[in-house]
């Protein structure tokens, strides 16, 4: 019974967030529960890294960030479809975690802690000093709102990529509850 509650609360919860930019009086709140929905996928994810493996890091932001480069790069330049920019971020931020892991992986306490602090600033001194691709202290401009390839869904409305940002958000965080979860989150926990 408890449990099935607890579904129904949950169910709830995604339903008002999903719909709120629909009946939020100003557009003001929606803009600012988008910050707080991204801020939260951050949050999250540091969380599986922090709180379940135990490895405090000072470059998690880092990922974030080339992901969030990736994404903005393709839709500048590629194209602003999510079947390529979601990919494509994904993969740069995986790709950057594999190298950082690789000099990281043996690592533990505090030398963990400088080394990722190390490549969050190296990654940082790149994103600032590489102006012709990053746009350095000033940062993209200019770059197009995601496209979902569905004919009437336009995401230069606010409320429509508020919409889009929050089933993002839902996915992911059902992807890390039944991660941590999992036989490997309940090793992590473990380790």
């Amino acid at each position: 019974m408890r449990r099935a509650a607890t579904i129904v609360a949950v169910l709830l919860l995604a339903s008002l967030l999903l719909t709120f930019a629909r009946w939020s009086p100003e557009r003001f709140w929606v803009s600012v529960v988008l910050q707080m929905l991204i801020s939260g996928l951050f949050a999250m994810s540091l969380d599986v890294l922090v709180g379940y493996a135990g490895l405090p890091s000072l470059g998690h932001a880092a990922f974030f960030g080339v992901g969030a480069y990736s994404f903005a790069l393709v839709a500048k330049r590629v194209t602003a479809s999510v079947l390529v920019t979601i990919p494509a971020a994904a993969i740069a931020a995986a790709l950057a975690a594999l190298v950082i892991g690789v000099f990281s992986v043996r690592a533990s306490g505090i030398f963990f802690l400088m080394l990722t602090l190390a490549f969050a600033q190296m990654l940082y001194a790149l994103a600032v000093g590489w102006i012709p691709v990053t746009g350095g202290t000033d940062g993209l401009a200019g770059v197009p709102r995601p496209d979902l390839g569905l004919e009437g869904v336009n995401f230069s409305l606010t409320s429509n990529f508020y919409v889009f940002v929050a089933a993002v958000f839902l996915i992911c965080a059902l992807a890390l509850r039944l991660i941590v979860t999992s036989r490997f989150g309940l090793a992590l926990a473990g380790v």
